[in-house]
């Protein structure tokens, strides 16, 4: 079992939601011309896997996001998707009296995980089948974790830099407003990357449900059922 989150951090203070009408706003022709394309900086990261096998089965059963009826949930594999984008360099440039250009020249992106975790019920021994096994099927959700990821790495990537290329530069009344502008800027980024973000967990979701399923889970009960009872095999 597992438990998909998405967590979206930006690193400026951002709105909860970007409206359709403030992207329509954040394009100035006469500002694009004046900036080249930005550097972008993407980072991903898994993160460090953390196994955990000291927590009871009644508390791994309440961190599942999906419990489901009649299954008694004794491991669990987490993951925390994180996206962010920051724009760490920027300038301005003065058009007239009541027109400045904000040109960014440096934008990090980030997308991967944090805090992999494999738990285990504390209840069963180490050197038992049924331990080995839940071991097994949790490393195999966290290997399905790695696989997604890196297959919508380059898809987010080409995204992000053609999101940023195309939207390179604000235009703003007054020099006190360049905070506000690059935060409305990000926002933007975050709000036309949000689809593939959001394609990436139900993709994630529909490769672990492959794994956790009935037939699986009786499968993996036989497994250790002959290796703990083989007299009656």
């Amino acid at each position: 079992m597992r438990k998909p989150t998405l967590i979206i951090g930006i690193l400026i203070n951002l709105l909860s939601y970007v409206q359709t009408s403030q992207c329509g706003e954040i394009r100035a022709p006469e500002c694009d011309k004046l900036n080249p394309s930005p550097r972008i900086i993407f980072q991903t990261s898994y993160g460090q896997l953390v196994h955990d096998i000291s927590t009871p089965q009644k508390q791994i059963q309440a961190l599942s996001s999906r419990p489901e009826k009649g299954i008694l949930i004794d491991g669990l594999a987490t993951a925390e998707t994180i996206g962010s984008v920051r724009i760490s360099k920027a300038r301005g440039i003065k058009l007239d009296d009541g027109s400045y250009c904000i040109l960014p020249q440096e934008v990090e992106v980030y997308f991967g995980y944090v805090n992999p975790t494999i738990y285990i019920a504390k209840e069963y021994p180490t050197d038992s089948c049924r331990f080995s096994l839940l071991i097994r099927h949790e490393q195999t959700h966290q290997r399905i974790n790695i696989l997604t990821l890196e297959y919508f790495l380059p898809l987010i990537k080409i995204a992000a830099q053609g999101i940023i290329q195309q939207s390179p530069s604000v235009k703003i009344s007054t020099p006190q407003e360049t905070k506000e502008a690059l935060r409305n800027l990000q926002e933007y980024y975050i709000y036309m990357l949000m689809p593939l973000i959001e394609k990436f967990n139900l993709a994630r979701e529909h490769e672990h449900r492959k794994l956790d399923n009935q037939t699986n889970y009786a499968m993996e009960r036989d497994i250790c059922t002959k290796f703990d009872f083989p007299q009656n095999n």
